[in-house]
């Protein structure tokens, strides 16, 4: 079974803001591989949703899985759809993880 996975408009902000920086200081070539990459993990989730490291912030369940060594990705599942909420620079402190 696969779930539905529904981008955020703050994952659509991050995607777009995270490509644009890559294309401006590493080139092309590099924001290319991370569409890539990123796609691969959008693809991930939606077939084995529960392969996310597990977190439970503010009485909700949200689950963090790498795109790449800066970036994460962190979502939550309800039901049959997989809600992404936020791709997170991992080089920001931690208390900023879940301001969303």
């Amino acid at each position: 079974m696969q779930f539905d996975v529904i981008f955020s408009d703050q994952v659509e902000k991050d995607l777009i803001k995270i490509i644009d920086y890559l294309v401006d200081n590493w080139g092309t070539n590099s924001a290319a591989k991370f569409e890539k990459r990123a796609k691969q993990v959008f693809i991930s989730i939606s077939k084995m949703p529960c392969i996310g490291t597990k977190h439970i912030n503010r009485k909700k369940v949200f689950r963090e899985l790498p795109i790449t060594k800066q970036n994460t990705l962190i979502y939550t599942i309800e039901g049959e759809k997989v809600f992404l909420a936020k791709i997170f620079d991992n080089r920001q402190h931690p208390d900023k993880k879940y301001n969303f």
